[in-house]
Parts: C-alpha cells; sequence; structure tokens
C-alpha cells in the first residue's frame, strides 16, 4: 500500500472512530433520524477504505442495523445484522461480533413478527455461547433465552417461555453483576408469557419484581416494554384507567426511543386505543 497509503488508511480509521462514538451518543436520541444519513455513509466509507472484514468496520455496521431497527426499519435491520455475521466470518477473533450480530437479529426477527425464526436464530445463539469467553458466554446465553422467551408466546408454546424465562432469570441472579440489568429485560418477557396464559395478576408481580432491578442506562425502549406487557394485564383484568395511563405513558417512551413506524410503537397505540374504547363503552 505505501507510506502515503497508510497515513491515508490510519487517518481514515481515525476519523471513522470519532463518527462511531458521536453515532452511539446519538442513538435512541430525537437526532437520530437526521443522523442516519450520516450513519450510512460513515458505514459505506468504512467498508470501501478499511474493508468488510476490519472491526470497526463491523462496530460501525452493527450500529447502524440498531439505528435502522429503532427507526421501525425492522426489513433493513435484519438484513444489515445478519451481513455483519457473514462479513465476520468464522474467524476466532470475530466470534463476539458474530454472536452478537445474530443475538440481535433474533430479536429483531420478533419485531418483524418471524417468531419461528426467531426462535431458531436464537436457539443457535444459545447453542453457541459456550463458545466465547467470560463473560460474553453468559451474556450471550441470556441474550438468547430471552429472545426464545419473546418469541415462544406467538407460537403457542407459552408455557415453554415461561419456564426459559424463569430459568434465565435464575442464572442472572446467580452470576450477579456481570448479568448487569438483564434480570430486568427477563421479567418483562416472564410477564408477556404470563400474560399469554391469562395469569395477570402474575405478570404484574413479575414486573413489580423485575423494576427493583436498577435500569443502568435509561433504557426508553425497555420502559416501553414494561408499559406494554403491565398495560396488557391491567387492560385484562379490567383496570381500565389504569391501563389507559400506562399505555399513553409506554407510548411517549417508545416514541422517544423508536420511530413512527416501530412495532412497539404500534402495540402501544392500539393498546391505548383498546383502554380508551373500554372506557368509553
Amino acid at each position: 500500500m505505501g507510506l502515503f497509503g497508510n497515513r491515508r488508511r490510519e487517518r481514515a480509521r481515525a476519523e471513522l472512530q470519532a463518527a462511531y462514538d458521536e453515532f452511539s451518543r446519538m442513538l435512541r436520541a430525537e437526532r437520530l433520524r437526521l443522523t442516519e444519513p450520516r450513519m450510512r455513509a460513515a458505514r459505506d466509507r468504512a467498508r470501501a477504505e478499511l474493508g468488510e472484514g476490519d472491526p470497526l468496520t463491523l462496530e460501525l455496521r452493527q450500529l447502524y442495523a440498531h439505528a435502522l431497527g429503532d427507526l421501525g426499519r425492522g426489513p433493513e435491520a435484519e438484513h444489515e445484522f445478519l451481513a455483519v455475521a457473514e462479513a465476520a466470518g468464522q474467524k476466532k477473533s470475530a466470534h463476539p461480533v458474530r454472536m452478537l450480530a445474530l443475538t440481535n437479529r433474533a430479536v429483531q426477527l420478533c419485531f418483524l413478527e418471524r417468531f419461528a425464526e426467531a426462535d431458531a436464530q436464537a436457539q443457535e445463539v444459545v447453542d453457541a455461547a459456550g463458545t466465547l469467553l467470560p463473560p460474553d458466554d453468559l451474556r450471550t446465553r441470556l441474550s438468547g433465552l430471552n429472545t426464545r422467551a419473546m418469541a415462544l408466546p406467538h407460537l403457542g408454546r407459552a408455557t415453554e417461555a415461561e419456564a426459559l424465562a424463569r430459568e434465565a432469570i435464575a442464572e442472572a441472579r446467580s452470576i450477579g453483576a456481570v448479568a448487569g440489568s438483564f434480570q430486568r429485560v427477563l421479567g418483562v418477557n416472564l410477564a408477556s408469557a404470563l400474560n399469554a396464559q391469562g395469569r395477570h395478576t402474575e405478570a404484574l408481580d413479575a414486573l413489580a419484581e423485575a423494576e427493583q432491578v436498577r435500569d443502568t442506562v435509561g433504557n426508553l425502549g425497555g420502559a416501553s416494554a414494561i408499559a406494554k406487557a403491565r398495560a396488557t394485564a391491567l387492560l385484562a383484568l379490567g383496570r381500565i384507567d389504569e391501563a389507559q395511563d400506562t399505555a399513553r405513558a409506554g407510548l411517549t417512551a417508545a416514541l422517544s426511543a423508536y420511530g413512527e413506524d416501530h412495532t412497539r410503537v404500534r402495540e402501544l397505540r392500539g393498546l391505548l386505543e383498546s383502554a380508551t374504547a373500554s372506557a368509553t363503552s
């Protein structure tokens, strides 16, 4: 490549790293929609100047895929996550990146309501988690179990989803700080599995327990997920005013975290409309 080629590549790497850091701060913010074209341009530049398999290229592509998903552009996000996994290949050094991309793809498949594919992809993640080094192995396994618990109620397998969620929650408790706030996420999907079985009071109890786990990142997407599960339970129990208030707050959080076309936004709008109709009937 030569001296000047190396300098150009290093300059590109420094500029793209700065772009990645900036985009990470903007993700889930209101400016995300305005930032998306710049994220796409940075991704394309990294692919051209650093190469498809370069670690920074893969990080930029993964971040861009998250942005697409949050904006409600699910099919594009799913395709991008899959492309990251393929570009990472089978090299041992890139294995954590590949597994993260496949984990994120499984979640995106759930949002796209392709639940059987999501379950299969999440099971692949669970099966391969043991090939990663600690603590990535445990986090990846929990992520896979969580996504399976998210998908299975939609396949008529809510009792299996409940069992997986409880198993993962017990695992998360046993490893403590390594799990971070993962118990919170798992508790939401446990509640959703209980809702699917008509056990709505138990679902509310599961959500109350999940909220005792500190949210360390101020995740508005997570807040909207809790609101969706809680509003579903409250509406089924006939607690209409509470369901309305919960769905409204959840919709506000979802609109701050996601684009108008995101599945979570549509779900919470539907819950709010149902609660409002019940209140006026």
